[in-house]
């Protein structure tokens, strides 16, 4: 099976997503330089430059998981990675009222500082259509990285360590506990980095030729 110009693009271009992703959840500039420590209206409008990249980078890097796992775990490793990218895309949503909160707080001229929560409170309905879909990120998180763990398309630790990052998630972001936003940031950075290097340097995985003649030989894959 030989790599056209096409595959080539694609395989470097989703290595490149898992890297620069591994980069952003080990500085974080989404979390670090939060909404809560945004004073200026360049900061607070910086977030919204920064969160669509990430969105960018995220669906880069799921297009490599998902062409790792096609040969032994396809329809798993679709579901998964849909449900993150849809939960990253409601992120986005969330850090535009973030954004819109921080403004508020900060002062605006004839707007009262809690008027986003003056309009959840009227509308609810509001309030459930944005904030609780973002779980699904995380439980994406666990579907893809059990899903990896178990297909092994790469180590197996990088599975494991993908889904440890999608339980603590919610843990660090919705508890508000500082440890489980680090060490879900730190579980996350591994793995795309981990992912990301490998699909870099190991072309015949992206290829799929050891897969093949692997299956073809009853073996399971290397770890």
């Amino acid at each position: 099976m030989t790599a056209t110009n096409d595959t080539c693009r694609r395989r470097l271009i989703s290595a490149f997503c898992c890297l620069a992703l591994g980069l952003f959840f080990l500085t974080n500039p989404i979390t670090r330089f939060s909404v809560e420590g945004a004073k200026s209206t360049g900061q607070i409008a910086m977030i919204g430059f920064v969160a669509p990249l990430h969105v960018a980078l995220m669906a880069g890097a799921l297009l490599g998981m998902t062409q790792l796992l096609r040969h032994r775990a396809d329809r798993a490793g679709l579901i998964g990675a849909t449900l993150v990218l849809l939960g990253w895309v409601v992120s986005t949503r969330i850090m535009v009222i973030g954004q819109l909160d921080a403004l508020l707080t900060n002062g605006v001229p004839g707007v009262p500082a809690n008027s986003l929560q003056k309009i959840f409170q009227h509308a609810p309905l509001v309030f459930a259509s944005i904030f609780p879909l973002g779980l699904l990120f995380p439980i994406g998180l666990i579907v893809l990285g059990l899903t990896m763990a178990v297909a092994r398309p790469i180590h197996r630790s990088a599975g494991v360590l993908l889904a440890i990052g999608g339980v603590l998630f919610p843990i660090g972001r919705i508890g508000g506990y500082e440890w489980a936003v680090v060490s879900s940031d730190l579980a996350l950075a591994a793995t795309f980095a981990l992912t990301g290097w490998r699909i870099f340097t190991r072309p015949e995985l992206w290829e799929g030729e050891e897969a093949v003649l692997l299956e073809a030989r009853g073996e399971p894959a290397h770890a």
